[in-house]
């Protein structure tokens, strides 16, 4: 029984063994997928990698797994970018949320933030087709997932309040146009001149409407909400 034991202690060595070379093999062909731009292959590659080595004692292994975690997400954005290019929005924007969402999984806070820029700008461009074309329900629909992913993108911010005006959302587009006006002044300068002259014209366009129906108690109830949250626009 101890002989027996013994050799399927040396067995299960050797299987150990076999599956940390193929771990590490993995790792070594999703690293040149990498470099050699494969990003598809990659991806694949140090999934394997992450699924098949986390649980290892392998000091060599848990590098291979920690790695492979760190550029997974980069694989992700890369072939997101390259459908981005191609104009195929739908599967960049799968491929570049997937980018954000295992960046997260895996703590990495950076490479998130940065595929969800990226991400929010695949949305303004697919949304910026349908704004120009003054299709603004399509448009608002769009720059809502690009402005969550990223609420810095001013410009998209700015077109989302006017398809919310258009639409006649006065309230949603006042609210995305105050949040635009509240941000850093150095930097979003053009943004809040351009929010701060929309609030005015959507406004005198809302009383405009108002009095064509003749509520004039919905006017007056909009200059008593103005008074106390906007006094420049009451």
């Amino acid at each position: 029984m101890k002989k027996l034991f013994v050799t399927m202690f040396a067995l299960l060595a050797v299987i150990a063994a076999s599956a940390q070379s193929e771990v590490i093999a993995k790792f070594n062909e999703g690293a040149k997928a990498v470099q050699e731009k494969n990003y598809t292959s990659a991806i694949t590659l140090f999934e394997t990698v992450i699924d098949k080595g986390m649980d290892s004692e392998d000091n060599t292994v848990l590098n291979c797994v920690a790695t492979a975690k760190k550029y997974l997400p980069v694989c992700y954005q890369g072939v997101g970018l390259s459908a981005a290019s191609q104009k195929n929005y739908t599967k960049a924007i799968e491929y570049l949320t997937k980018a954000a969402e295992t960046a997260e999984l895996y703590g990495n806070t950076t490479a998130k933030t940065k595929a969800n820029t990226i991400l929010a700008k695949v949305y303004q461009v697919q949304g910026g087709e349908a704004f120009n074309a003054k299709d603004y329900a399509t448009a608002a629909s769009v720059f809502e997932k690009g402005y969550a992913a990223n609420p810095r993108n001013a410009e998209m911010a700015l077109n989302l309040a006017t398809s919310y005006c258009e639409l006649g959302k006065y309230d949603e587009g006042m609210a995305i146009y105050d949040k635009i006006c509240k941000m850093p002044a150095e930097k979003y300068a053009d943004a809040i001149a351009k929010a701060t002259a929309n609030k005015t014209l959507y406004t005198n366009n809302k009383v405009a409407s108002l009095q064509q129906a003749g509520d004039f108690d919905g006017v007056i109830a909009m200059a008593d909400k103005l008074a106390a949250s906007a006094p420049a626009l009451a």
